[in-house]
């Protein structure tokens, strides 16, 4: 089972600076309190792109071992075990403006041959 996280960085806190915060958390933090995940992507989305990203500084897509883990997982987030984890995540993310998706079915298509490549 997998989510898409859509992430945006604490005001004032420079970018860079965030975002090895958030890499560090994920390896640090998410590998100790979750081991039911099996993998998490991190994506850090361009800036000067004219709004496209809507005020998203990036994404996290993370592959949890069931539906029933990453339940788990959210509920844990509930209770005073948390606090922890959740202040560290809250010392670079705005975690009001944290939108996370879960995603029911995905389709790889590959693109066309590149020139020169055979079809």
């Amino acid at each position: 089972m997998k989510t898409l996280s859509l992430v945006k960085f604490r005001d004032g806190l420079p970018r860079e600076a965030a975002w090895r915060a958030w890499a560090e958390h994920t390896r640090r933090w998410d590998g100790r309190d979750h081991p039911e995940i099996r993998m998490t992507r991190l994506t850090l989305f361009g800036e000067g792109d004219g709004g496209a990203n809507d005020g998203w500084d990036g994404m996290g897509l993370t592959e949890w071992s069931s539906a029933e883990a990453f339940q788990a997982a959210a509920a844990w987030y509930q209770t005073p075990a948390s606090a922890a984890h959740a202040a560290d995540l809250g010392s670079f993310m705005d975690l009001e403006r944290m939108l996370t998706i879960v995603i029911a079915d995905e389709c790889a298509i590959p693109g066309p041959p590149l020139a020169g490549e055979p079809g």
